[in-house]
């Protein structure tokens, strides 16, 4: 029985070890981590608004064409209800039955 009071023991103390811990509380790794990830998003930015830029002031007509695409893209709007609408309309039972009769097929093909 002496083996099993020293795991309780373990076990106790690693637990009290979890009590003092405080989600709320910000340490240095979130903070380091939402530093370094502001940081990673702003150079994402950066790079695609140069990267548009660029397509804007060139004068041949594919940078052109592909700076009207995104800016096309960007003031695009979506109706979400519309989607919402066409996602609750899909029948999961069909696409399982699809699935599985190519995995099927796929089986029959690896055999021959």
């Amino acid at each position: 029985m002496g083996h099993y009071d020293l795991e309780y023991e373990r076990y106790y103390k690693s637990l009290k070890g979890k009590m003092n811990y405080s989600p709320y509380r910000s340490g240095p790794k979130k903070t380091n981590y939402l530093t370094k990830r502001i940081i990673r998003d702003l150079a994402g930015v950066l790079i695609l608004f140069v990267f548009v830029i660029t397509c804007k002031l060139v004068s041949n007509s594919q940078g052109k064409y592909l700076y009207n695409y995104s800016k096309k893209i960007v003031s695009e709007n979506y109706d979400y209800g519309k989607l919402k609408t066409q996602l609750k309309s899909i029948n999961i039972n069909y696409i399982g039955d699809r699935v599985k009769d190519v995995v099927e097929q796929l089986k029959i093909d690896e055999k021959d």
